[in-house]
């Protein structure tokens, strides 16, 4: 699936905020991320993405209910990645934007 140019910029830009994110906010960005680069609809996704087992695997369980979610709240890519320009423009003011910054890369 090609990526918007818009897309391809809020990529970037989510590297360039100062402070860590929370964990609420990684899982909705992770999530959102997935389903724009590989979209699933409900079915699909159940029925590919394992579920993560072990009652403390918290970043597994974390990726997958961000990514499910996701799958819910946009059924194609072009949606997902509609959501996720929306979803880091409203990171910016609160995870300090720099557009100066370099950008750094994404611990998974």
């Amino acid at each position: 699936m090609a990526q918007s140019p818009e897309f391809e910029l809020a990529v970037k830009q989510v590297k360039q905020l100062t402070k860590p994110l929370g964990p609420e906010d990684m899982k909705r960005l992770y999530g959102l991320y997935k389903q724009a680069t590989q979209p699933q609809t409900l079915d699909e996704f159940y029925a590919n993405v394992k579920k993560p087992e072990g009652m403390f695997n918290f970043k597994e369980k974390g990726k997958y209910a961000g990514w499910e979610q996701a799958v819910k709240d946009a059924p194609t890519g072009e949606e997902a990645q509609k959501l996720y320009i929306e979803f880091v423009e409203s990171l910016k003011e609160k995870y300090a934007f720099d557009p100066n910054k370099e950008p750094e890369s994404v611990k998974s």
